[in-house]
């Protein structure tokens, strides 16, 4: 999350992406791989992670992405990471 608050999106989708190769990962690294991807634009790649995400959490959405950051008060920080999650399709 660090890197894409300073909005290095690539590095935030790397190093997202090596944490969901994680026997143990959750569905958080496939969120931030998903909404980094939509950020960067590529949204074919973000669509493509998507089910990797809903395979981990299938009741995901963007309303349950905006409640993990409950504790966030960086509105541009989730605006821009609610943004890069609707790039791939997921639902509000």
């Amino acid at each position: 999350m660090a890197h894409f608050s300073l909005e290095e999106f690539e590095s935030a989708e790397f190093f997202a992406r090596k944490a969901a190769r994680l026997p143990n990962a959750t569905y958080f690294p496939f969120s931030a791989a998903v909404a980094s991807l939509g950020a960067l634009g590529r949204f074919e790649e973000a669509r493509a992670m998507l089910p990797l995400l809903l395979e981990k959490k299938p009741t995901y959405t963007r309303s349950h992405a905006r409640h993990d950051f409950f504790f966030c008060k960086n509105a541009l920080l989730l605006d821009r990471y609610m943004h890069g999650l609707s790039q791939s399709g997921l639902p509000k």
